[in-house]
């Protein structure tokens, strides 16, 4: 499964999630909106094949209730031999949408 095992002070902020509260939990299940959570872990499976995913709209529900969109950039993660370990996976404040760093995750 695609947990999370990093969580910034940004994604706490934007969010509104605490590190505590979203370690360990699966990123589609912890932060997808309402109807996308099919689209959103196909492009996260994509990210630990190693496929890098650049500026996918990410909504993300956030603690408050509200539904707030990243651009979501994911590189693969890999070890010495060069497989892929996870994903580092960043989100950029979209122009009049919320949104901010969100996750490592494998």
């Amino acid at each position: 499964s695609l947990s999370v095992v990093q969580w910034n002070q940004m994604a706490e902020q934007i969010s509104g999630w605490s590190k505590e509260e979203i370690i360990g939990k699966s990123v589609v299940e912890a932060l997808a909106s309402r109807g996308s959570t099919s689209n959103h872990c196909q492009v996260l499976q994509n990210a630990v094949i190693g496929q890098d995913v650049i500026r996918y709209e990410l909504w993300i529900s956030c603690r408050d209730g509200v539904d707030r969109c990243v651009l979501l950039n994911t590189v693969a993660e890999r070890g010495p031999d060069g497989g892929v370990l996870g994903a580092i996976c960043v989100g950029h404040v979209q122009e009049g949408a919320e949104g901010g760093d969100i996750s490592h995750s494998d």
